[in-house]
Order: structure tokens, then sequence, then C-alpha cells
């Protein structure tokens, strides 16, 4: 197991040494809740551990599936799927958390072995994500809430341009269900079925299938 300075260490200065500036999360900070050898990175009820268990109640088994996990920030649904089985691939455009999600991947790599797990910096609304391949399953949590572009005119129509290409490319998405447009879209406009939902302890997901 990393020592737990190393580990302390590493999270103070993924998190900048202080995640929050008066209150308010800052962009360098830690987003999702880790607890890395008793070293918790912050403590986030919209993004902890209850969040891949609702995951796992819509999707029980992993095991051999491959799982894109778009937005996907340090890693916590990533690692969590990799550790199950699934060959995942995490795509984040924000640098700050592609480097978070390295460390999170060395430190479980470390604890349980090698993980089919790869890390892809890409910006899905300017960026051709379809060239990533198909899948059996995408994760696509609170996507269009946290997607964001300089071009603030038309950024609704590239979000639902994104969520067209992301339609194509997996039969299976789990994606919240948080009153944002794109559950609606998915069943409305790209030819998905709401099979199942369930809740975390503050999101609701569902799986939606072709």
């Amino acid at each position: 197991m990393l020592d737990k300075e190393y580990v302390r260490r590493k999270v103070l200065e993924l998190g900048k040494l202080n995640p929050r500036k008066d209150g308010v999360v800052t962009e360098t900070g830690w987003y999702q809740e880790f607890n890395l050898n008793g070293i918790v990175t912050v403590e986030n009820d919209l993004a902890d551990q209850s969040t891949v268990d609702a995951i796992f109640r819509l999707v029980p088994d992993m095991r051999g599936k491959t799982v894109l996990d778009i937005g996907s920030n340090a890693g916590l649904r990533s690692v969590s799927c990799a550790i199950k089985g699934a060959h995942v691939m995490s795509i984040e455009h924000r640098p700050w958390y592609v480097k978070q999600a390295e460390f999170v991947r060395e430190f479980y790599e470390d604890l349980c072995g090698r993980l089919d797990w790869s890390i892809v910096q890409i910006d899905i609304l300017t960026g051709d994500i379809t060239k990533l391949g198909r899948f059996n399953l995408i994760l696509m949590i609170n996507l269009m809430k946290y997607m964001t572009s300089e071009a603030e005119e038309n950024l609704e129509e590239l979000k639902l341009d994104a969520i067209s290409k992301i339609s194509t490319m997996s039969n299976s998405i789990v994606a919240t269900l948080q009153r944002h447009k794109h559950s609606e879209y998915l069943t409305e406009t790209c030819g998905f079925t709401l099979r199942k939902y369930t809740r975390s302890n503050v999101l609701r997901f569902g799986l939606f299938e072709k």
C-alpha cells in the first residue's frame, strides 16, 4: 500500500492545498469523494460511493464489459467499474481532473493490481468522440450540467449534438434524471427507452437501452 504521507501530500497537491475558497469549490479542487488509506479528498454526497452503488444496481455485472465514462472527473465511477472487471475508458477535458484520475489509478493499482482503465483528455463539444469506437455501456452522469464551452451563444446546440454522437456509440447508457435535457433527448430523439431507474443519496439514475 502506498505510504500514507505520500497519499496525503498528493491529495493536498492535487487539491491545490485549499480546495475551497470563501466556501466555494474552486476549479482545481477535488469534487469526487474518495477515502484513500484514510485520507478523504472532499465530502460531497453528489459524488460519493452512493452514486457508484446506484449504477451497480442498474448494471450489476460489469465483468468483461467495455465502459465509457464521459466527464469522468477524478475517476470514481471508472475505477469502481474497473475493479469489478470492466474495460474502462475515462474521458475528461479538464486537465486538473485528469491528473487527479491518474493519481487515483496509481493508488488503486497499488492496492488491487493492474486495472484495465485508460484516461483520455478530450472535449466532447469540439472533439470527435465517435473515433473512440463503440462500448457495451456508457456512463453519462450530470453531463448536460457540466458541459461548458467558450461558444456560449450556441452551447445548448453543441450539447445536444454531443448527445446525438454519444447515442451512436452504445445501446446502453446510464444517465442522471435530474432536470437535465439529456434524458428526454435520449428517449424523444435518439431512440432509447428508459428501462429502470434508482437513486443514490441525492441523485436519480436511469438505464436507457435501444
